[in-house]
């Protein structure tokens, strides 16, 4: 599956902030007809943006081609909290 660099950065905008997903977006869209994300909320002023296995999957796939850099913070600790227990 490929993704682009839009539908990238609002996979990880809903991996790491959900609460700060514009669902109105195109890229918000396809994300939802791919399976990476969901919204269980069906109120549009608080909807509960939630990314599916598949999702966190891709978000680690796209965090492992990065490199690291030397005195930085790795992507995978800065991420960290973005994944539930057992992904």
């Amino acid at each position: 599956m490929q993704l682009s660099a839009h539908e990238i950065a609002t996979l990880m905008v809903a991996a790491s902030m959900p609460s700060e997903s514009d669902i109105s977006r195109p890229d918000f869209r396809v994300l939802v007809d791919r399976g990476l994300v969901r919204v269980d909320s069906q109120d549009r002023n608080r909807p509960l943006v939630r990314v599916s296995a598949a999702g966190h999957q891709a978000v680690r796939r796209i965090l492992a081609t990065c490199p690291e850099r030397e005195g930085e913070p790795t992507y995978q600790f800065f991420w960290a909290g973005a994944f539930p227990r057992g992904l």
